[in-house]
């Protein structure tokens, strides 16, 4: 099966840097980042399927790492961590229900891998 996902933020980006209190220099970056996921192209075999799915809820991502303060001003930093893919609700032809429950039965559920990356400007 082919998806084509969307994730768009689901509310506004806010996050925090804090200073380490024991070691000169280093910083706390955390950000608790919520998108929305859609698919908005579904194929199976070849064939495109008259249907759209979103999640029930957002996915949440937290991130937090620890940085130099060049690190945080001028490089690039990765982010990387598990999260929980909520149960999917498609809309569309009379398959869209079906589609919901049987893609949210291979899909959703905790320990979710994701990986992300945010480059420095000009980095």
């Amino acid at each position: 099966m082919k998806l084509g996902i969307t994730l768009a933020e689901a509310a506004p980006l806010e996050g925090s840097v804090a200073k380490s209190a024991t070691i000169a220099g280093d910083e706390t970056l955390s950000i608790p980042l919520k998108l929305d996921l859609a698919i908005s192209n579904l194929s199976l075999l070849g064939l495109k399927l008259p249907a759209t799915c979103a999640g029930t809820e957002a996915l949440a991502l937290g991130l937090q790492q620890n940085l130099t303060r060049e690190e945080l001003l001028s490089k690039g930093f990765s982010f990387a961590g598990t999260t929980t893919i909520p149960k999917l609700r498609c809309e569309g032809t009379f398959l869209g229900p079906f589609l919901g429950i049987a893609l949210s039965a291979l899909l959703s559920g905790p320990e979710n891998a994701y990986a992300l990356k945010i480059t420095a400007p000009g980095g």
